[in-house]
């Protein structure tokens, strides 16, 4: 009887085993569902800067070199010839030519007086106004020159207008031819230096632009 109480008990131990093993394990719980990550706003499209309006480069403008006076006696008192020529590097030259003294002048000794001039011009003594192209001028101012010869005749025959087609000498004008008196006036544009040059000879001057 004992042993049957003994046979039931292992027999009720091993069917709670058995049902311990079998049982169905629990569903797991579902994962809670992700939350999606918050949509990120594009940043705002950046202006471009203003663009800068700048100023145009202004190149300075050339200095104008002043105009030295010059007097001065001269070796002639007969004007020949008056021409303009265009020498490399230079911006231009008028030259005039004289003969040699022949006779002494009743004016006085020859000498020419050079420098800067501004209009108005005047034709000789009149009240009738001279032009004078060119943004700047000089004037060249001869005493004791003689008029005519012995004979009556011109010294200077030549015109008494230049105005050379290009360049920067741009009018070359008698403004006066009187009493022993010449003027001309000489128009130019450059605004480089201007010199007055004897020949070696004393029997022409020149008047040059363009120089340093």
């Amino acid at each position: 009887m004992r042993y049957r109480a003994i046979a039931l008990a292992l027999l009720l131990v091993l069917a709670g085993c058995t049902a311990a093993g079998s049982a169905s394990p629990l569903p797991a719980s579902p994962s809670p569902a992700a939350s999606p990550s918050p949509a990120v706003s594009p940043s705002p499209a950046v202006n471009p800067s203003p663009a800068v309006s700048l100023s145009p480069v202004v190149s300075p403008s050339p200095t104008t070199c002043p105009v030295q006076s010059y007097e001065s006696p001269i070796r002639s008192d007969r004007l020949t010839a008056v021409f303009v020529e265009s020498p490399a590097p230079l911006d231009g030259a008028v030259t005039f030519s004289f003969d040699p003294i022949t006779t002494p002048s009743p004016g006085g000794p020859p000498a020419l007086a050079f420098g800067p001039a501004e209009p108005p011009y005047y034709q000789g003594m009149s009240t009738l106004p001279l032009e004078v192209s060119g943004a700047r001028q000089v004037r060249l101012h001869f005493t004791g020159m003689l008029i005519y010869d012995e004979a009556g005749i011109p010294t200077y025959d030549g015109p008494t207008r230049i105005e050379p087609a290009s360049g920067q000498i741009r009018s070359v004008v008698e403004e006066e031819a009187f009493e022993g008196v010449i003027n001309w006036i000489i128009g130019f544009d450059s605004p480089g230096c201007v010199e007055l040059r004897t020949s070696p000879d004393g029997l022409a001057v020149s008047v040059v632009f363009g120089t340093e």
